[in-house]
């Protein structure tokens, strides 16, 4: 778990990777304006995959910039809503609401990770352990055991040509 001060942090980022940082900042400059989701769609693609392990901090360590600090704590790396799930246990019987819960109506969905992102509601009826997300451009519905293969969704459709939806 790494714990810094921002300012630092992006120094660093715009010391080891500066076209990531430059594309990071275009980002955030566009964040809350009505051209967001242009940048984004525009700019993230083309930014550089790499773990902030090895593009910021093996560096950073180098120059004795970090620290460590024991600790004993529960953690887990939340990288799909399978592991959302676990980390915000849903009520007994109740699925797991990612956002406005007055847009979902679950029935016999105990487990489910439903995540409302649009204006009309999501129902969801008789699918225990299922991950149903909704967004403005697309419906994503998968088990929550195979919520870490999104991958494959975004592979096919960047080979179909569907670069609307990323």
């Amino acid at each position: 778990m790494f714990v810094w001060r921002t300012d630092v942090f992006l120094a660093e980022l715009a010391r080891e990777l500066p076209e990531l940082h430059a594309g990071l900042q275009e980002i955030a400059a566009a964040w809350d304006g009505p051209d967001a989701n242009a940048v984004l769609g525009r700019i993230w693609p083309t930014l550089t995959k790499i773990s902030v392990d090895h593009g910021v901090m093996e560096a950073a360590a180098t120059r004795g910039m970090v620290g460590t600090v024991p600790a004993d704590f529960g953690w887990s790396d939340v990288g799909d809503y399978d592991s959302v799930a676990q980390v915000a246990p849903p009520a007994p019987g109740q699925p797991v609401i990612l956002g406005d819960a007055e847009k979902v109506l679950a029935i016999d969905s105990a487990d489910a990770v439903v995540v409302p992102g649009s204006d009309r509601l999501v129902a969801v009826l008789g699918m225990p352990g299922a991950v149903v997300v909704d967004t403005p451009d697309a419906v994503l519905v998968c088990p929550r055991s195979r919520s870490q293969e999104v991958k494959f969704v975004v592979e096919a459709l960047k080979a179909a040509g569907r670069t609307d939806l990323f």
